[in-house]
């Protein structure tokens, strides 16, 4: 199946997508997103270690990438169980957060199977634009929006300096790809 190194990824897009479209309380979509995690890890965990490269050398799969995975599975698993209780006791009765969390979640573990400078992107900016929103969840609060707008600014810087030092690696040496990258000549970045 060639699907299977980036399986875990779809089904956390896919419960995300659910819980965001469901419109329930936050328990409700915190149910979903907890099963979507639980499937991932249940597909993470098959990948057994090996390496699984996906469409070309862009995203792999490997034992690494399997470990961080489970790790980013079980934590925010816990974050979004307690989060729904808090959210809860604060009256809160939008679902968005375990939504938001779970694409926060895809958007880390592909860039934690990144072997790209393009996936690797691809995969931070996924995960930080969600946690931007999470930032200023609570959309009536003075200190939130603030904050919310202080996340979006650093982000832009950090993805603006992000872009900058990966076009010179690309200017020096003609590729984003890791692997190649570690095999460069290394006259060709400082010749002597």
């Amino acid at each position: 199946m060639f699907l299977k190194p980036i399986l875990p990824e779809l089904i956390v897009l896919t419960a995300a997508v659910v819980a965001a479209l469901s419109q329930t309380p936050p328990r409700k979509a915190a149910q979903i997103v907890l099963t979507g995690f639980a499937l991932a890890l249940a597909a993470v965990l098959s990948l057994k270690g090996q390496r699984l490269p996906f469409q070309g050398s862009l995203f792999v799969s490997d034992a690494f990438a399997v470990a961080i995975k489970a790790m980013l599975l079980v934590s925010a698993a816990f974050s979004v169980a307690f989060g729904a209780d808090w959210l809860t006791y604060k009256r809160f009765s939008r679902g968005e957060y375990a939504a938001l969390a779970a694409f926060s979640v895809a958007g880390a573990m592909l860039a934690v199977s990144a072997n790209s400078f393009l996936t690797l992107f691809l995969g931070s900016e996924a995960m930080q634009t969600p946690l931007s929103f999470l930032t200023a969840y609570k959309r009536h609060g003075e200190r939130s929006t603030e904050a919310g707008i202080k996340a979006v600014m650093a982000a832009l810087t950090a993805s603006g300096l992000f872009l900058f030092g990966v076009s010179v690696i690309y200017a020096c040496l003609g590729t984003a790809d890791f692997d190649r990258i570690a095999s460069a000549d290394k006259t060709a970045v400082m010749p002597a």
